[in-house]
């Protein structure tokens, strides 16, 4: 598959006579579409179109729209290992991945989904739990806690995202779903971004207690 830049095919929608077209263009194209439509929306057609060449050029470095897809959700991650990775402390290290990953769905709930649909063979998110794992492991965490505790971080993170992109939706026609929370009389007002931070602390603490006890062992 081709790496460098593509020439632009076609008329531009947009105006534009001469586009040399590369890799992060594409990708930064269809990044805007993915957060402005979703998903099913970043064809390779619609990506063209943001960035006014034809589909044809796109075909140059990517030969499919779930190709493209998995390219996107690579370069995201890449972001993120970039963003947290130069904290060596762990605590702060494992809330940087879990806020940037909330901070991402607040954008678009489907990140969440394409990150969880392309998980097992996504070179970077492989690198990032990596990443994950070892900071565990350079601070003094057993194996095993270090494996298990970061995949329980993870998935914290997705299932607060999936359950907060659900919560208004409609179930059988019955109507937006009323928040558990407000049949026990007496609790202050939902916030979202407390119960995260509150759950998020649990996590860490439990882990940091879980090392402290295990004493390095597998």
């Amino acid at each position: 598959m081709a790496t460098g830049p593509a020439p632009a095919m076609g008329g531009s929608t947009k105006g534009r006579e001469s586009v040399v077209l590369g890799r992060d263009a594409i990708l930064a194209a269809a990044r805007v579409v993915l957060e402005r439509e979703g998903v099913r929306a970043t064809t390779m057609r619609a990506v063209a179109e943001e960035l006014g060449v034809s589909a044809a050029a796109l075909y140059y470095h990517y030969e499919n729209k779930g190709q493209l897809v998995a390219a996107l959700v690579d370069r995201r991650v890449e972001e993120a290992l970039v963003a947290s990775g130069t904290e060596r402390d762990w605590r702060r290290r494992l809330r940087a991945v879990a806020e940037e990953f909330r901070a991402l769905a607040a954008v678009q709930p489907e990140w969440i989904d394409m990150l969880v649909d392309t998980y097992r063979y996504s070179p970077a998110l492989r690198r990032l739990h990596a990443s994950g794992v070892n900071v565990l492991l350079e601070a003094g965490f057993a194996p095993r806690t270090a494996m298990h505790g970061y995949r329980a971080l993870m998935r914290y993170v997705v299932g607060h995202v999936v359950v907060g992109a659900g919560g208004g939706r409609e179930q059988g026609g019955a109507g937006p779903a009323r928040p558990a929370h407000q049949d026990v009389p007496g609790l202050p007002p939902f916030d979202t971004a407390e119960q995260f931070a509150l759950g998020l602390d649990l996590l860490l603490d439990g882990l940091e207690r879980r090392r402290d006890t295990d004493g390095g062992s597998s």
